[in-house]
């Protein structure tokens, strides 16, 4: 993580390995790993799981409720409330 702007980063060890990661904001993102959905308010500086779904490979919120996410195999899951439920 950065706080100011790149010039310094910090790295955050993570309990799993992402494949896919979308950030709305400055602070909300979401992380998609092999084993779940995981969430940040706080740009990426501590992460919280919230799904179990599996195959995930790309995720996308148009606003911090609603977004998708797609996988395998041929999968799409929609959520409408930030993800705590797909």
């Amino acid at each position: 993580v950065t706080s100011d702007g790149g010039e310094t980063w910090t790295r955050v060890p993570l309990k799993e390995v992402g494949v896919a990661l979308f950030f709305l904001n400055e602070s909300l993102g979401w992380m998609a790993t092999d084993r779940g959905i995981w969430v940040t308010e706080e740009a990426g500086r501590s992460w919280r799981k919230l799904k179990g779904l599996k195959g995930v490979r790309d995720l996308h919120f148009a606003d911090a409720q609603r977004g998708w996410a797609v996988g395998t195999p041929k999968a799409v899951w929609e959520t409408v409330d930030g993800g705590k439920n797909w």
